[in-house]
């Protein structure tokens, strides 16, 4: 009985099975029953069937995807706001690696794909259709804007505007193949676009992702998803931003044991403040702040506070235990991107042995050229706004500095292999 049990237990069926219920949940205590229980109440199901058997239907009309092998891929892994965008965007400019648009993201089938290729219209409605991120309160409120607009004309006008903005970004590089580990209910993402992270309970068991027993059977999804990418594109080269599947890594390795891995390290006061600024305009964006309340919007950044926490001492130990070879990780440090662009890009090269294009060499050439000059777009709330000060992220967060030597000025700006014993 207990080995059946087990078993069933690294079924993917029974992740889905858990985690839905208890998205359920959250969305009863955090709105109680309303349009936003069945939307989760339909769209969960809805978003998994459609996933897995549009992927089936791939076996039949696309077999030869199987036969692909991935070689040497390349994840880049990182606290959020670490800068491993930046790093993910200007590597994928060209597009001459295996990554995702947008809206392929969202439909990793390549039967799908084909119907949907020709038709930005069908791509925008299947992106409404089976994305959490597209809600009923995001369309209410897109329509209630639009509606503030005095004249007619400027009313459409926005609308057209918006419209356009969406089939842009459908058709922009995605610069976040974690995503696909929320379609099968396995991210933290899933904790901005559900009720999860309002509730007292979180969501520990997609944090801690290694040690989930079903945890291959998510890692292989992602596998295929690649394969896939690789059989539409022809590029096979993977170079991927999955910043939480640190969490995930041992089992990453498991599946891809050639995979290298680039850890992106910032100082957490920064990245914790870019990151709770951004998500406090994601809460907005997804389900309006008056809606959750502000106990409820403290009990989230509590969450994230402690999973924050939970990622870095994560990674320190994996190294202290050498559970990654030293030859799998290279450390990146935020003022080495700033600083010594170009130096990091060619200890980048050397790690991965990956050789960049002659268009990507120039882009690239450019860019470094151009980075001491860079300003950040936004403005980062205060961290007084989620009742936190410098001090307190200082002393939680010792062991980063410390090991990073994040506040040397001789030592922060450079790129290195970490080798451990």
């Amino acid at each position: 009985m207990v080995k059946l049990n087990l078993n069933v237990r690294k079924l993917l069926v029974f992740h889905y099975l858990r985690m839905y219920l208890k998205i359920l949940r959250s969305t009863l205590k955090t709105f109680g029953v309303g349009l936003w229980f069945f939307y989760y109440f339909f769209k969960i199901p809805a978003i998994l069937i459609y996933i897995h058997l549009s992927m089936f239907l791939d076996n039949i009309f696309f077999p030869r995807y199987r036969r692909v092998k991935i070689e040497k891929p390349v994840f880049i892994v990182g606290h959020p706001r670490s800068a491993t965008t930046f790093l993910h965007k200007i590597l994928t400019q060209t597009e001459e690696y295996a990554t995702f648009k947008h809206w392929e993201l969202n439909n990793p089938s390549l039967t799908v794909r084909k119907l949907l290729r020709h038709s930005t219209k069908l791509q925008m409605l299947f992106s409404l259709a089976f994305d959490l991120r597209f809600s009923h309160y995001r369309l209410i409120r897109a329509i209630r804007n639009a509606r503030k607009k005095k004249a007619d004309e400027a009313r459409g006008k926005e609308i057209s505007r918006a419209v356009e903005t969406h089939k842009e970004e459908l058709e922009a590089i995605a610069q976040e193949e974690e995503f696909l580990f929320q379609l099968i209910l396995d991210s933290q993402f899933l904790s901005i676009v559900t009720p999860l992270g309002f509730v007292k309970e979180g969501y520990r068991e997609l944090c801690f992702n290694d040690d989930q027993p079903h945890q291959e059977k998510s890692v292989r999804f992602l596998e295929n998803c690649f394969k896939r990418q690789i059989y539409y594109t022809g590029n096979k080269q993977v170079v991927a931003k999955m910043n939480f599947s640190l969490f995930r890594i041992k089992t990453l390795l498991k599946r891809f044991p050639d995979a290298k891995f680039i850890y992106m390290v910032r100082s957490p006061v920064e990245t914790i403040q870019s990151h709770f600024s951004l998500h406090r305009e994601l809460l907005d964006r997804f389900f309006g702040l008056n809606n959750i309340g502000e106990e409820r919007l403290k009990q989230y950044f509590e969450h994230r506070y402690r999973n924050n926490l939970l990622f870095y001492r994560h990674y320190e130990n994996l190294i202290n235990n050498n559970e990654i070879p030293s030859d799998k990780i290279m450390e990146i440090t935020y003022p080495s991107i700033r600083n010594d662009l170009a130096g990091v890009l060619q200890q980048f090269r050397d790690f991965t042995g990956i050789r960049f294009s002659p268009e990507l060499e120039q882009k690239l050439k450019d860019q470094a050229g151009n980075q001491s000059s860079y300003k950040r777009p936004h403005e980062n709330l205060r961290l007084e706004t989620f009742n936190l000060t410098e001090e307190k992220i200082r002393s939680d967060f010792d062991f980063v500095y410390k090991r990073h030597e994040l506040d040397s000025p001789q030592l922060s700006n450079r790129a290195s292999c970490r080798l451990h014993s």
